[in-house]
């Protein structure tokens, strides 16, 4: 089914410099996680005041961290999810970046981000009742309950925020600061049953950010928000993040077009597995007609047709095929004064496929991909733009085993050709990379385009939990 994602949310992504993502118990329920509030959630099998407040850790420290270790185990068997890895991605994109999470959980950590607030602490930290030292907890289960602090010997309670304590005040300042300067808000899975996200978007809106919220269900956030996305956040985030860096590398490729007058030539580098033809392929359907993609794969030859043509492939060397390949397309486009005509020849049969791949004259830009395409040096000068793919090693790994297998191999051979081909690209696929203008990353959460990250300030109003508040939502 599709998304109703609007072109007004994919640009708000797309233009967003300094950007808030809060997330609540909604994001890592898709993980398997219970909430509290929802259908099913832990507030129907166990009472709050018997187990999350200072109260009841005095009375029985040992029942209370029996639960907690319960949920540790359920958050250790659980893995972070699409939504999950999207959020991580974010942070390499924008130039000031801040996730407030609710949860306690860590699955946003295990995804990769780094730049975080977790408001509500966390159950893989406990704090020493003696000394104040917060020191990290990541054994499951527990050897000792409660534990033990290895310094002073105090006993360790949760490193969480329970009913009726105050936030910690630089925490804080750190996310009402944030949210001050925000530019986009994203609200992913809260239900607004804990003020302070509420507070937050309120405070944030009020400073000219827009709101935008992703939920299963309407929550306390709706009525504040700009924009609602109605679904799973691990559904509606992978694509809404997809549409938004295809549009603002269009933007990227358009801005340099409308600058030269002429076809722009367009190179997309980087190692085998990559995936660098589907984001070829994706960015000719953003541009719709105005651009044309040569697959470099469509221009290998073997031998045979190399002889005829007066030319010789060095044995072993395979990018040969694809540099004769480039400097014949190219050559043809960059003197063109009608539409051009590419014969294109399918790599494992080395036979011309019938329709010819046709550019036109007035086609503004053209795409071009290959492994090593910047280094070449039938290349250079003849590209106006040069992007990098990088890759994920494991999801490179994974795409070229699999291509190797549909081609006759078997799983062992297919190992040992991926093994052996990763070995002679490494050294040149690393000196490709530092001659791109832009860099995009590929990796579980879709592609990225990388751009310098910056920091947020930190200064804000001190805020008192209520009762029934304060209670961390996993």
């Amino acid at each position: 089914m599709a998304l109703n994602i609007s072109g007004t949310v994919v640009t708000a992504l797309k233009r967003a410099n300094r950007v808030v993502v809060i997330t609540g118990a909604g994001i890592s329920a898709e993980s398997g996680i219970p909430t509290f509030r929802g259908v099913g959630g832990l507030w129907r099998t166990f009472k709050a005041e018997d187990l999350a407040t200072p109260q009841a850790f005095a009375r029985d420290p040992k029942l209370v961290w029996e639960w907690y270790d319960w949920r540790r185990g359920l958050c250790a068997k659980a893995e972070p999810n699409a939504a999950h890895r999207v959020v991580a991605a974010m942070e390499r994109f924008y130039h000031q970046f801040t996730l407030v999470t609710q949860n306690v959980d860590g699955l946003h950590g295990r995804a990769g981000s780094r730049r975080m607030v977790e408001v509500h602490g966390s159950v893989w930290r406990g704090r020493c009742m003696s000394c104040g030292a917060e020191v990290a907890l990541e054994q499951t289960p527990l050897a000792q309950l409660p534990p033990k602090h290895d310094g002073c010997g105090g006993v360790l309670r949760p490193a969480v925020v329970w009913f009726g304590e105050n936030y910690e005040r630089a925490v804080l300042e750190q996310t009402f600061t944030a949210a001050e300067q925000a530019q986009l808000v994203l609200v992913v899975g809260t239900s607004g049953g804990v003020s302070l996200p509420v507070d937050l978007v309120v405070q944030a809106r009020q400073a000219g950010a827009t709101v935008i919220e992703i939920n299963t269900e309407r929550s306390a956030v709706s009525r504040v928000a700009h924009e609602r996305l109605e679904g799973k956040a691990g559904e509606i985030l992978p694509e809404l993040w997809r549409r938004a860096q295809l549009s603002y590398l269009a933007d990227e490729i358009e801005t340099r077009a409308r600058r030269r007058e002429g076809r722009l030539m367009v190179g997309i580098a980087g190692p085998p597995g990559a995936g660098k033809s589907a984001l070829a392929e994706a960015l000719v359907a953003e541009f719709r007609n105005e651009v044309v993609y040569v697959p470099m794969d469509g221009f290998h030859f073997n031998n045979a047709r190399l002889e005829a043509l007066g030319l010789r492939a060095r044995k072993g060397a395979p990018e040969t095929f694809d540099r004769l390949a480039f400097e014949m397309a190219v050559g043809e486009l960059r003197k063109a004064a009608g539409p051009v005509k590419l014969p294109v020849y399918l790599r494992e049969l080395h036979e011309p496929v019938p329709e010819a791949l046709t550019v036109e004259v007035e086609t503004p830009i053209v795409i071009v991909e290959g492994n090593y395409l910047f280094l070449w040096p039938e290349v250079q000068g003849k590209l106006d733009l040069c992007i990098y793919l990088d890759c994920d090693a494991a999801l490179a790994r994974e795409d070229l085993i699999a291509r190797h297998q549909s081609g006759g191999l078997n799983a062992l051979a297919a190992e040992r050709k991926y093994e052996a081909n990763d070995r002679l690209n490494r050294e040149t696929v690393e000196a490709t990379r530092g001659a791109a203008q832009i860099t995009v990353r590929r990796d579980a959460a879709g592609w990225t385009v990388v751009r310098a990250a910056g920091t947020a300030g930190a200064t804000g109003p001190l805020r008192t939990a209520a009762e029934g508040d304060m209670m961390p939502v996993p």
